[in-house]
């Protein structure tokens, strides 16, 4: 199943950006991991080659001390970089059958689009969900998995 943006902004938008007039995270650290627990759910559909990613859910609490810099980080311009940083480590070493994934090329162009997001106070969360959906999609799509060359044909013992 390919990586479908809109399902993701759909769970952002559900899962982890606060409504208007609720109620805000316990923690930092629990809005971190449900940022987590939407990034690594949606990336598990992530396919390299025909070879599903394997590692999504195994390396999902790898993110979360990342994302807790990023949302603890007290400025827009710091959280935004921090955050796609965090998505992109996340993104390094997944696994996609013999392949493994290596930093998204994307982290510098996802960084500005989130700070964007940070910035805007007045977007509403529709808005936010997809503008950050994209950002995290554009890592994804940059981010490119190595495979090994063919082996050579070995005789059956």
């Amino acid at each position: 199943m390919p990586l479908v943006t809109a399902a993701l902004a759909s769970a952002l938008q559900q899962n982890w950006l606060i409504p208007a007039g609720g109620n805000h995270h316990a923690s930092v650290s629990a809005s971190a991991d449900r940022l987590a627990s939407v990034v690594s759910q949606w990336f598990a559909n992530a396919t390299a080659m025909g070879f599903p990613c394997s590692t999504a859910a195994i390396r999902r609490p790898s993110m979360v001390p990342g994302l807790i810099s990023a949302l603890s980080a007290g400025s827009a311009s710091a959280a935004g970089p921090l955050l796609s940083l965090a998505i992109g480590q996340y993104c390094l070493g997944q696994l996609f059958g013999p392949g493994v994934a290596n930093m998204p090329l994307g982290v510098g162009i996802a960084g500005s689009a989130f700070t964007t997001v940070f910035l805007d106070l007045e977007a509403r969360n529709e808005v936010r969900a997809q503008q950050m959906a994209a950002a995290i999609s554009g890592l994804a799509l940059t981010t490119i998995a190595v495979f090994p060359p063919p082996l050579s044909p070995q005789p059956v013992l």
